[in-house]
């Protein structure tokens, strides 16, 4: 019995080694999009964008606050404009979930505004926290998405921030339609 237990041993060793694939149970399809995903995280940082097409699609879509930016120039084009608002740059990643198809990331952005205008003030910094998803294919997004937290895109749009408690809609205030008899 004695002589069987070394190699039985052995045997479940390899067998849960050959179930681990030694990057946390991640495909090797996610991993390359999670990669994918911080590289281009990397390039807006930085604000060199030269090699974005290593990473999105010629016919990638970004729904934005713009609307759906379709194409990779019209993509390049706002992440341009998004640099030249801002400074110091950085991302640091809460949560980062991926798969061979999406990847779900949960982001605190921070820098320092280089331009006035609504909810941004020439000097000050910020923090915003926002989840970017990005639909891969072929190793390339093809379509990206941002959520942003209401207090922030407010900040953003407005330069207010949202009143206390939230921002519940008030439903005392909506008409409701007349019955009739």
């Amino acid at each position: 019995m004695k002589k069987y237990l070394f190699p039985f041993a052995i045997a479940c060793i390899m067998a849960c080694m050959s179930c681990s694939s030694g990057n946390g149970g991640m495909s090797a399809t996610a991993k390359k999009n999670s990669e994918s995903n911080a590289a281009i995280d990397k390039m807006i940082a930085s604000g060199d964008l030269s090699k974005l097409g290593d990473y999105i699609d010629e016919n990638a879509v970004d729904h934005s606050d713009k609307g759906d930016l379709k194409g990779l120039a019209a993509i390049k084009a706002n992440l341009e404009e998004m640099s030249k608002m801002s400074e110091n740059m950085k991302s640091v990643v809460k949560l980062d979930l991926s798969n061979d198809e999406f990847t779900s990331t949960w982001y605190n952005w921070t820098g320092t505004w280089k331009v006035d205008g609504p909810g941004m003030k020439k000097g000050e910094s910020y923090s915003m926290e926002a989840i970017e998803v990005a639909k891969w294919k072929d190793g390339k997004a093809v379509e990206h998405w941002t959520f942003m937290q209401p207090a922030d895109m407010m900040k953003m749009m407005s330069g207010t921030t949202p009143p206390a408690g939230g921002m519940e809609m008030k439903t005392d205030t909506v008409q409701k339609p007349a019955s009739k008899m």
